[in-house]
């Protein structure tokens, strides 16, 4: 493994669950610790037509980061939960991703991301899920940034920060 990257200055972490999705959804309900996804009405019938798009989902959850960060209860468990009910419901195009402790290093979310984006095609959904560290650092003097500040996740080798996701 790489040895942890260097605290970084000015930085506020804490536990943080997030969605990302770029286009319209199925609709998820979350009672508990438990997701269900109730997919819009024909979608399947669509999907199976070749009328509709596709869903993926790369969803990563870090409970065990193994002495890079303090430990979350829960968070591994959330992607996988996610991952399992949107597969059980039929939502779920092959090729889409779970990524938890260990596995949930930089490389495999980048190498996911991108082996996802090389798949999707103009109908399709992507939804990313991610349970687990995250915060924000003051951001540099070239930033985007409308708040000024950068915010970044904590994964299981590194930081992934929003410009990169």
């Amino acid at each position: 493994m790489a040895s942890p990257a260097p605290p970084i200055r000015g930085s506020r972490a804490g536990c943080l669950r997030m969605a990302i999705i770029l286009s319209p959804s199925p609709r998820i309900r979350r009672t508990g610790r438990n997701w269900t996804a109730i997919p819009p009405a024909g979608q399947r019938q669509a999907a199976a037509s070749g009328q509709g798009g596709r869903v993926f989902l790369l969803s990563v959850g870090i409970s065990d980061y193994a002495g890079f960060s303090s430990n979350l209860a829960y968070t591994a468990e959330d992607a996988q939960n996610l991952y399992t009910a949107l597969r059980a419901s039929g939502s779920l195009a092959e090729g889409s991703v779970v990524l938890t402790d260990a596995q949930a290093t930089m490389a495999n979310v980048r190498a996911a991301f991108q082996r996802i984006a090389a798949q999707l095609g103009p109908n399709d959904l992507f939804f990313f899920f991610y349970s687990g560290h995250g915060g924000q650092q003051p951001a540099g003097a070239n930033s985007n940034e409308l708040d000024g500040r950068e915010e970044f996740l904590v994964l299981r080798d590194g930081y992934l920060t929003d410009d990169e996701v």
